[in-house]
């Protein structure tokens, strides 16, 4: 892969702390990641501690910790994950601890290395300018029927020989992990994939999108010159797991065992090269099969049958592929599952903007908002396909959601390529009766390519008329059939 000159900073002059009000005295505060100086909330000049060092390294070595960042890992890890072999990146943290509420002091006691609490894709996106402000833990329930279906149906789900899942109807399969259990990553992926979160069906009638190069002193310089606002909709519905939309807990007379349909309608962002105006219509099935996909282009009225291999790809100089955009969304039979362990990490899992603001300056390849710690899950996925564009993918899932945190994805000779991670908020949803309800809810994301300097950012605009995101909204297998792809989406 070809490499690219880098506009680098060091991270640690971008630490700030600032002090959250509602906060408990003694807790450790949220630290505001930008330039170090004058703190604009409060005036006040702030130092790193004068115990700590750092020195710059090269764009390839890695962070050096406090403790080795793979403590907890098994011996074997992947690039990135392991204790240094060179001079440490500068993308190295200070976790200052707030004294009470209010004003910041420096801690007495050492400081702690934040780096360890970043995937690498997210420290290289922080040299690159990202700014991150980091809050207090959320606290975020299942909802009470999730949680009533898991203690109810969760010891008739079972993997078979292939990697499926057998026997699951709702709720989350596997809530009792054990690290130790070979097939542990394998269940890890399920339960992502049948998240508390999960909605029976949705619709969102809008998306802004850009990708571009990322130029030192500029930021994103978008291929278009703007963003792109594409009023069109995209649907999905799902087969297993269905608790609002009656039938419930799963569609009867499922004999194939699909998964979900998707119709995705914007062409963004791996279609850009294809005839535009899409959709792309992709079945998912429970089993060890590969995706059914059909392209509808209405210059001709036609829908026409693609390969599977398209949502692996990314042609020309599109920056991320279709099964990765939204931290995995992939066939899983597609891989080779391992845990490498479980760890601390900081995380976008509830957000305050909506719409997502992004990072003004050298940043603005990505939205800048609040993360926060979470436990979560790391798992190395491996390709199993030739045509898969990456050797691997390192997925971050957070423990109580379920949710992807982050994912790093690599090349074929083991180098990590790129980073994508999507900014989620527990909020209000409009259903199809006009009520909303509680829900995790994606509002932005980033995709980098972190070897050719490009990148994708993407967001739903909020609208006060039309709600841009529906749950819940009643949609039918038969809204996805082939034969309606053509009145569906004029």
């Amino acid at each position: 892969m070809r490499s690219a000159p880098w506009h680098r900073r060091r991270a640690t002059e971008n630490i700030v702390v600032r002090a959250h009000e509602h906060e408990p005295r003694g807790r450790v505060g949220g630290c505001f990641v930008r330039s170090l100086g004058t703190d604009r909330t409060r005036g006040e000049r702030l130092q790193p501690d004068a115990e700590f060092s750092w020195r710059a390294g090269t764009a390839r070595t890695r962070v050096e910790a406090a403790r080795p960042m793979n403590a907890c890992f098994p011996r074997s890890t992947p690039r990135g994950f392991g204790p240094p072999s060179a001079p440490p990146l500068a993308a190295l943290f200070l976790l200052l601890t707030v004294a009470g509420i209010g004003r910041a002091q420096t801690p007495a006691a050492p400081s702690q290395d934040f780096s360890a609490l970043l995937l690498p894709g997210v420290q290289r996106a922080v040299e690159l300018g990202m700014k991150i402000e980091v809050g207090p833990t959320s606290d975020i329930p299942w909802r009470e029927d999730y949680a009533k279906a898991t203690a109810f149906y969760h010891k008739d789900v079972r993997l078979n020989y292939a990697g499926g899942i057998e026997g699951y109807v709702a709720g989350l399969p596997f809530p009792d992990i054990d690290p130790n259990d070979p097939q542990a990553a394998l269940k890890i992926i399920w339960n992502q994939t049948f998240t508390p979160w999960v909605v029976d069906d949705a619709r969102a009638r809008s998306v802004e999108w850009a990708s571009g190069n990322i130029v030192a002193g500029r930021g994103l310089v978008p291929d278009i010159g703007a963003d792109l606002n594409q009023y069109q909709e995209s649907m999905l519905i799902r087969f297993y797991g269905r608790f609002r939309v009656a039938p419930t807990p799963a569609m009867p007379g499922n004999r194939d065992r699909v998964l979900q349909m998707e119709a995705l309608g914007p062409t963004f962002p791996a279609l850009n090269t294809l005839v535009p105006n899409g959709p792309l219509l992709t079945y998912r099935y429970l089993d060890a099969r590969e995706d059914d996909v059909w392209y509808y282009t209405p210059f001709t009225r036609r829908l026409r049958r693609l390969s599977p291999q398209i949502r692996y790809n990314t042609p020309g100089e599109v920056v991320i592929d279709l099964n990765s955009i939204f931290g995995f969304d992939a066939p899983i039979a597609s891989y080779s599952w391992r845990l490498i362990g479980e760890r601390e990490l900081l995380g976008p899992i509830n957000v305050r903007d909506y719409p997502a603001k992004w990072c003004p300056g050298d940043a603005s390849f990505a939205p800048c908002d609040v993360w926060e710690k979470r436990e979560a899950w790391i798992v190395e996925a491996t390709a199993r396909l030739p045509y898969d564009a990456y050797s691997k993918r390192i997925i971050a899932i957070d423990k109580k959601t379920w949710l992807v945190l982050g994912t790093d994805l690599y090349d074929g000779g083991g180098e990590l390529w790129k980073t994508v991670f999507n900014l989620w908020r527990h909020m209000p949803v409009p259903n199809a009766e006009g009520r909303t309800e509680q829900m995790m809810l994606i509002l932005a994301g980033t995709a980098i390519d972190l070897q050719a300097s490009r990148a994708l950012r993407w967001r739903f605009p909020h609208s006060r008329d039309v709600p841009m995101v529906q749950v819940n909204v009643g949609l039918r297998p038969i809204d996805f059939s082939v034969g309606r792809m053509a009145s569906a989406f004029r």
